[in-house]
């Protein structure tokens, strides 16, 4: 299904779970950067320009790593440590 004149596409798969449903999704990716984005998550105000501004700040940047919130009955913040690097 298409938005007319919009950049969003909806696709529509029998359940096959998670990782399906992300590599399903990857076989329509049209652009140079991907964020996804769970049902159950919600993107801080300004983390896709801060992300795009470190990307293009060092070409070697291949994952922009964010912080989490649990939203849970106990409250807590989470991020990944100053530096990290999965390589």
């Amino acid at each position: 299904e298409k938005f007319p004149k919009r950049r969003i596409r909806l696709l529509n798969k029998r359940n096959g779970g998670l990782a399906d449903a992300r590599n399903v999704g990857l076989g329509f990716v049209k652009g140079t950067w991907l964020c996804m984005l769970d049902s159950d998550d919600l993107l801080g105000r300004d983390y896709l320009h801060r992300a795009a501004d470190l990307i293009e700040e060092d070409a070697n940047v291949d994952i922009v790593p964010g912080c989490m919130r649990n939203f849970d009955a106990v409250s807590s913040d989470w991020c990944f440590p100053e530096g990290f690097s999965i390589v």
